[in-house]
């Protein structure tokens, strides 16, 4: 039994890859009933206690993640291995027309699983570019897989994808259950889910997230994610978006220099929040 829905993605070949490279606002293709139905409901298995998962609390954002394998569910091991496969990266190739795309095996950046509930949100950002210790490694793609049963646009969880100007939302798609994403990570590829999250207390928005990345000859400079304000945005959301993205950005530095992990900079950025926010 395949991991991955490979008969439905292989009939769906031509579409795919017609999606994909279409620029609008970047390239990007969704596709539904991405996994094993079986596979897909067991991932759910490791939500059930979040306890011990790193808490990223900042004005950017307010989410949960588990990032250590080593406390993953064997299934979840077996879906992030599939992912990584050969067969996968060859489909994604193809999808994509990137070549030679390589996923972090120890999973020191671009695995994780997300949890975000009532009132968490993700700011409008685009991603780092180069990986924070692998020097010469391109981001390329994110694949995010949702597994959310019964979630409802009015819940305010639709990945936004913006305009490289940042004056609107061209793109929201609904992260319901078994849908997988996969967007092109350029420097302009703004996206989040920016509204706090009203979904039911007993709900909570959940994903699968992985990135891809590619090798070049010479080191690339660290370009950190960056986080930008809407045009509704107020004068002092819009100077807490960027005072904290200089955070953000200053911590990308020290975790190249392999000074911070990200759980610590979780810490210090939850921490900077309280002292100009008071909460």
């Amino acid at each position: 039994m395949d991991i991955i829905n490979f008969s439905f993605l292989n009939n769906q070949i031509e579409k795919l890859v017609s999606d994909f490279n279409k620029k609008r606002p970047f390239h990007y293709v969704v596709i539904d009933n991405f996994l094993d139905e079986s596979y897909a409901e067991n991932l759910l298995k490791d939500f059930k206690d979040t306890s011990e998962w790193t808490n990223y609390c900042h004005y950017n954002e307010k989410k949960l993640a588990l990032i250590d394998q080593k406390k993953y569910s064997n299934t979840t091991l077996e879906v992030f291995e599939a992912l990584r496969s050969a067969a996968f990266i060859n489909f994604l190739q193809k999808v994509t027309k990137i070549n030679n795309l390589l996923t972090d095996e120890l999973e020191e950046e671009g695995a994780n699983l997300t949890e975000v509930r009532e009132g968490g949100f993700l700011n409008i950002h685009s991603d780092f570019q180069s990986h924070s210790t692998k020097k010469k490694w391109k981001r390329e793609l994110n694949l995010l897989l949702y597994l959310n049963h019964d979630w409802k646009s009015e819940y305010n969880g639709d990945l936004e994808f913006w305009d490289e100007n940042m004056m609107e939302c061209k793109v929201s798609t609904v992260p319901i259950f078994n849908r997988c994403v996969i967007f092109k990570t350029e420097e302009k590829t703004f996206h989040g889910h920016p509204n706090p999250l009203t979904c039911p207390k007993d709900m909570s928005r959940k994903s699968l997230i992985l990135y891809y990345f590619t090798e070049r000859e010479q080191n690339i400079a660290a370009h950190p994610t960056d986080y930008r304000a809407r045009p509704r945005d107020g004068l002092r959301e819009k100077t807490l978006i960027s005072l904290d993205g200089v955070f953000v950005k200053s911590f990308t530095y020290l975790k190249r220099a392999k000074i911070l992990s990200d759980m610590r900079a979780g810490v210090l950025l939850k921490l900077i929040k309280k002292i100009f926010m008071g909460k």
